[in-house]
């Protein structure tokens, strides 16, 4: 059984989440950036698509010990575990959601996973990221299982409780104005907008 820290009742916990290829690392430093707080990207073991709570208990034992008011981690895998991590965190926790144009995260998926497949079984060599992709072994080819995955997605987005969700475009994060209003409804206190590129090999 998890066991939060004796002052996890007073913090707030931050989960990135994003198909991947999309910003990931640039919104983990930006929340990083802010006074008390520590937000990591893809923290510790990569969680299966499949959801295996016990994985996610060790992590949010972990997290929930960190020093900072603002706490967390930013990555895909995250998404299956949402209601999940809402009953863990007694709803203590916010999920920005990050966005980029379907084509784009297509395309930069199929030039950073050359010779793998982790949306389809049996195909390319075999990946510890495998397991953190639903499989779409009825796509047409690995590109159009890449787009079956980015609508299921952000379809599953949908569910998450509006007061507990933020949508903001990868192309915003390095616009302060959309960036503090992020920020903002955070709740950070005397938010700051860090200048941040998105990781240079993201095409």
């Amino acid at each position: 059984m998890i066991r939060m820290a004796p002052e996890a009742s007073m913090k707030t916990y931050i989960f990135g989440l994003g198909t991947g290829r999309c910003g990931t690392q640039s919104l983990s430093r930006l929340l990083d950036s802010q006074t008390d707080s520590m937000i990591t990207h893809e923290y510790g073991e990569i969680l299966p698509w499949t959801i295996k709570t016990d994985r996610l208990d060790r992590k949010l034992q972990i997290i929930s010990e960190r020093s900072g008011v603002l706490v967390g981690d930013v990555a895909s895998y995250y998404l299956p575990y949402v209601n999940h991590i809402i009953d863990k965190t007694h709803n203590r926790v916010k999920f920005i959601i990050l966005k980029r144009d379907a084509d784009e995260v297509c395309d930069s998926f199929m030039k950073k996973t050359s010779g793998r497949d982790h949306w389809r079984t049996g195909h390319g060599r075999p990946c510890r990221w495998d397991v953190a992709f639903p499989k779409f072994n009825d796509a047409q080819d690995k590109r159009d299982a890449i787009r079956k995955y980015c609508d299921m997605y952000y379809e599953m987005c949908e569910n998450i409780p509006d007061e507990l969700k933020y949508t903001i475009n990868m192309t915003d994060l390095n616009v302060p104005t959309r960036c503090l209003q992020m920020l903002s409804w955070l709740r950070v206190e005397q938010p700051v907008y860090k200048k941040i590129h998105t990781n240079k090999n993201l095409q």
